[in-house]
């Protein structure tokens, strides 16, 4: 049975980095759009995003009651979580449920689970949540990108390329997928337009697919003088081993997955599948970032 159009769609962390990108696109493709602050944020984008139209309701995210009245009237709800708040969308499942939500888009941005050579936690955990959603009776639609063009090149992954200075995992040669976030929330709307397409989906985006020396070679465009270093996996496993906790090591983790060409989207991009043009390119990124 065809399914019928998404009218209202609430975004839980839409006050975010993701977030905010995610409430701009549904906004312009013409959903009705929710926002599900917590009452003492003081974003300071929940007003711009009030501005371009979007609903600003406040809920504890922790009451389950306050949850559910959140959402109630929502066909989809977005979970739009860092790594370190995944496990809110345990308390969110069963409140969308109540809710009577539809569609669940879980808070799986980021690494393609379907790429991972090896089990780790908080890819496993993200498997857990779908899971979850699907016990509850939520039909479900996974986002993957595998890595944010315009947030990767930072101090936080040793690759900074602003400063001058990056160190590569691995040996270069891995291949690697990357996807600006306005055109993974741009992917993410277009999804959902197709509610019978993207319903329990696995759906892919990126805007280029490189090995690492190529993302080098893109760097030194606009920066011809990036000193390079490269770590080899062994090292960097060592360093995971070392740490019992495996919660500890996540950024580790996620560099081993760059090096490793567990990052590259073998699945591919299913821009076309949903109609969706990117608009960015690590080059274009790249560029706007180091020209600042």
């Amino acid at each position: 049975m065809t399914q019928t159009a998404f009218k209202t769609i609430a975004v839980v962390g839409g006050s975010g980095g993701l977030g905010a990108y995610l409430v701009r696109a549904l906004l312009a493709a013409k959903f009705d759009v929710r926002v599900i602050s917590r009452p003492e944020s003081q974003a300071a984008s929940l007003s711009e995003l009030a501005a371009a139209g979007a609903t600003i309701v406040r809920a504890d995210t922790s009451n389950h009651d306050q949850l559910v009245a959140a959402l109630r009237g929502a066909e989809v709800v977005i979970a739009s979580y860092g790594i370190t708040t995944l496990a809110e969308q345990f308390k969110l499942i069963p409140a969308a449920a109540a809710a009577g939500v539809r569609r669940y888009v879980t808070g799986d941005f980021g690494i393609d689970p379907r790429d991972a050579k090896v089990p780790r936690p908080f890819i496993q955990f993200k498997n857990d949540v779908a899971a979850a959603a699907a016990a509850a009776g939520l039909e479900t639609t996974r986002i993957y990108n595998a890595s944010f063009a315009d947030t990767t090149f930072y101090d936080w992954a040793n690759l900074d390329v602003a400063s001058g200075k990056i160190t590569i995992p691995g040996d270069g040669t891995a291949r690697t997928a990357f996807a600006h976030r306005a055109d993974v929330a741009g992917f993410t709307a277009a999804a959902l337009l197709h509610p019978e397409l993207s319903k329990n989906a696995e759906l892919a985006i990126a805007s280029d697919i490189l090995t690492w020396n190529e993302v080098v070679a893109t760097a030194r465009k606009y920066r011809p003088d990036l000193q390079v270093e490269y770590s080899p996996l062994d090292a960097i496993q060592a360093k995971i081993a070392a740490d019992p906790n495996p919660w500890n090591t996540v950024v580790l983790q996620l560099l081993y997955i760059f090096g490793s060409g567990e990052n590259a989207l073998t699945h591919g991009s299913d821009a076309d599948k949903v109609g969706y043009k990117t608009t960015h390119t690590l080059d274009s990124t790249l560029a706007a970032q180091l020209k600042q």
